[in-house]
Order: C-alpha cells, then structure tokens, then sequence
C-alpha cells in the first residue's frame, strides 16, 4: 500500500514551504511543485494558497490533509497486522531514540535483541525529544523511547524506569553550602540562589530545556546570563570547569568522559523523578513482539540502570 500523493501533501502542509517539504522528502522543489499543480488539476480545486515562499491551506485543502491523515494512520495499522499475519514477511519496528542516549543504548540494545531473536527486524533513528514526537507524527518511526515530561493525549505511554533532572555546578560553587538532604537521592538546592549565575542551557527543543524553563518560572526567576549549546555533554563539560550552571538528567552523567567531577544537587522546585518510557500512537496497532521487546528494555534497566534510569519502584 502506497501513499506518496499523501505524504506529500502532508510534508507540504507541515512545512508551509516547497523548498522545505522536498527536501524532507528528499525530491526536488520542481518535482513537488509539478507534482501538486497536476493533482490540483486533477481534482480541479486549489489545495494551497501560494503567498510569496510560504504556502497555506484552502478549506478543501484542509479537507485533504485532515482525510490524508487518517489514510495515514490506517496504511500503518495494516502493514503491522499484515506483517503479523503474515510470517514469512519479518515484521520490522522502527524505534526513535534520543540523541545523548543514541551511542550507548544503541549498540547495547542492538546486541541484547540480536541475543534475544524475537523474529523481529529493528531500525534506530535519533533525534531530540520534540523531532522524535515529530517523526512519530509523521509515521516514520513506529514508538519513541524518551523521557516525557508531559504526556500528550494522542499517545501511549509504557513507563520503563524514572531518571532525576539535576542541577549541575562547578565543585567548589559556593551555593553547595546552601543544598539540603531531605531524604532523597541528592541534596536539594532552591534555584533563586543562582539568580546571577550563568546559565548553560540547551535549544527550546530539547525536553531538558522544557523542563528548565518549567523551572525557572515555578521559582520566579528570569536568567540574566544566558548561553545557548546544542549538546547535553558540552554544558555538563563547561559547568564542570566553572564556566556556569546547568541540567542533566542523572542517567546521562554515566555516559560522559567528565575530566572534572561536577557537584549535583536536585532544584527545590521539582524533586520529583522523571519518568522514561515507550511511546506509541494511540489506536495503531503493534504485533505482540512488543511486549517482548518492552520486557527486554525493563530487563536492561534492572540490570544496568546507567542506561536510561533507575527501576521503577
């Protein structure tokens, strides 16, 4: 079953723009802009308004997109339930994983399904939490392994081990002295005692960064210093070095080379563990090799909880 007149309509409606579309489609912009003129030849009705670079949907435009979607979602639910029913035919999970955890749990997940042979064929794609939800979206992976701050209605959640998001100063920042312990796993610092500090935070797309901003506005604070990286390990690296404060989730620390230990404190305004998990679309369907595949995730956890976090209780 093939859908490319959808796909292709719904990157351009994603996109808003034909250059940007054919390139997440890896097309030319003259073959997707031939493409759409013959089908709205075809169908004798405009499907998009061209304004300048950007494009926007016609009401019959929103027509389409709105019964492509569901197109969609149905070729996904019958190539699963064919390749279940049909058993010569392999069937094949297309797995989402975020990027800081992509060079250690890859390989080691690769080589645990490998041992397990669950009659099944896996691909890896990576990316930040917000891009894996849109590849999700967009029925290029079929379940993401992230941690979900917040849980969207549209979607299921297997929760697989639960991680802490802490604080990350330099060794001797003088506000450790100010951390409490109050019975859990790390001392507890308020973030209004690093009002002034620098602060070394991730793009907005990052679910860390949409964690931290949570947090700055529980505390009623607005950073005065802000810099901006795109990778987890170089603000962990540069607070280690006393270049500023930042946040990482404690599972990631295991999978850095740190040449300086940082100090790690929980911030008082949440202290609650995050939560890591399976995520699927609700109502498609999954061959019952996931619960296996779950089961072998949950069993990794128990054994090494450097990977994605500590056991659930």
């Amino acid at each position: 079953m093939h859908l490319k007149e959808q796909q292709y309509i719904l990157a351009l409606e994603k996109y808003q723009n034909f250059t940007k579309a054919a390139e997440a489609l890896h097309i030319t912009q003259p073959a997707l802009t031939t493409f759409v003129n013959k089908l709205e030849q075809e169908l004798g009705i405009k499907l998009f308004l061209r304004q300048h670079r950007q494009v926007k949907l016609t009401a019959a435009g929103e027509l389409y997109v709105r019964i492509a979607r569901q197109m969609m979602e149905l070729k996904t639910q019958f190539d699963m339930e064919l390749a279940h029913i049909a058993r010569q035919h392999t069937a094949h999970l297309r797995v989402g994983i975020q990027t800081p955890r992509a060079p250690t749990l890859i390989p080691s997940l690769t080589i645990a399904l490998k041992k397990a042979n669950l009659g099944m064929t896996f691909s890896f794609q990576e990316g930040t939490a917000g891009h894996l939800e849109d590849l999700l979206e967009d029925h290029q992976v079929d379940i993401i392994l992230y941690n979900n701050y917040t849980r969207r209605k549209d979607m299921e959640y297997i929760p697989l081990a639960q991680d802490y998001l802490l604080l990350v100063l330099p060794p001797n920042h003088p506000a450790i002295s100010k951390a409490q312990w109050c019975g859990l796993p790390w001392p507890v610092l308020d973030l209004r005692e690093l009002v002034w500090e620098r602060f070394l935070l991730l793009p907005e797309d990052h679910s860390i960064r949409h964690r931290t901003d949570q947090l700055f506005h529980l505390s009623g604070i607005s950073p005065t210093y802000i810099e901006t990286h795109n990778r987890t390990e170089t603000v962990v690296q540069l607070a280690a070095a006393g270049h500023g404060v930042t946040f990482s989730l404690e599972s990631y620390l295991n999978y850095f080379h740190l040449s300086t230990v940082p100090r790690l404190c929980l911030p008082a305004q949440r202290t609650e563990p995050v939560i890591y998990s399976v995520a699927y679309r609700k109502g498609r369907f999954h061959p019952e090799e996931l619960e296996d595949f779950v089961g072998l995730l949950r069993e990794m956890v128990a054994e090494s909880s450097h990977l994605l976090g500590r056991p659930l209780p």
